[in-house]
């Protein structure tokens, strides 16, 4: 694994949440500190040029969090484009949105693609805009020294993602580290692209970081353990009712490998790495 774990700006993705802080996005400030919150207001302006497209990110489908699903929509959409790749109907993109489990239908309907299809000159729009160009080159410099306060964190990372690379034989190659000033702290989004594993949010936490990167070595292993967890009557704990989804077979699988993961996440982050995935998901599948 070449330089395996590693902060890094994402200009498309940076272009985003400074556009949504144009539009009124304020969750960058819990846990942030004055100075940090007094940094990205400095950068608020009515002359930044900020198309109204932006304007469609906030819904109604998540009270908690009303950026969700299309704050992380966008990003993911963003770095199909930087792969020369499409975002319409039809795409890549389009088929792992129509699949995911974690959407409603509302969410992904054909208001999400009639918007969507926008985003490429909305992103170039602001691109272009020298307010975030000025912002950007904050953001740089704020990365490098993010970098360097966690380096004791991020060594232990490397560690962490290595020995499961070498005793699970994953194909990610290297994990790329977008932590986003702008971002709130509590939202996380991870994608795989090819052999890189890619995490965004507004901070390093690394336990979250082993946990989406454990999934990606989980789910494909399911498979041998889906009639046992079918078949299974036993409510999985610590899991709460959304990962049932509508109470069948997939509802179960789903949480079921949240329920897994969780328990992997735990033994790995203590340094207890079970001898195979296939065991391990065996033995937690039997005994909930």
């Amino acid at each position: 694994m070449t330089e395996p774990v590693f902060m890094a700006c994402v200009s498309e993705i940076s272009a985003i949440y400074y556009a949504l802080l144009q539009k009124g996005y304020d969750y960058y400030q819990p846990e942030r500190e004055r100075g940090h919150i007094r940094a990205i207001e400095g950068f608020i302006g009515p002359e930044a040029a900020v198309p109204p497209f932006f304007a469609g990110v906030r819904q109604t489908t998540c009270q908690v969090y009303p950026f969700w699903p299309r704050a992380a929509l966008l990003e993911e959409a963003a770095l199909h484009l930087l792969a020369g790749e499409e975002i319409r109907k039809g795409s890549a993109f389009y088929r792992r949105v129509m699949s995911a489990s974690n959407l409603s239908d509302v969410e992904r309907g054909p208001a999400l693609w009639r918007w969507i299809a926008d985003l490429p000159g909305a992103l170039e729009e602001v691109l272009a805009d020298e307010g975030f160009r000025r912002y950007l080159q904050w953001e740089q410099t704020w990365v490098r020294e993010e970098t360097l306060r966690c380096k004791e964190e991020l060594s232990r990372l490397k560690e962490i993602l290595l020995t499961c690379k070498e005793r699970y034989r994953s194909p990610i190659e290297r994990v790329r580290l977008v932590i986003q000033p702008i971002k709130c702290v509590y939202a996380s989004d991870h994608y795989r692209l090819g052999e890189e594993f890619l995490f965004c949010s507004g901070g390093l936490r690394g336990h979250s970081v082993v946990h989406e990167y454990l999934h990606h070595l989980i789910h494909p292993c399911l498979d041998q353990v889906k009639k046992r967890v079918i078949e299974s009557e036993t409510a999985y704990p610590g899991i709460d009712e959304s990962y049932y989804l509508d109470g069948g077979p997939e509802g179960r699988n789903n949480a079921f490998e949240e329920y897994a993961v969780r328990r992997l996440t735990e033994r790995v982050l203590s340094g207890d790495y079970p001898a195979a995935l296939s065991d391990f998901l065996e033995e937690t599948a039997a005994q909930p």
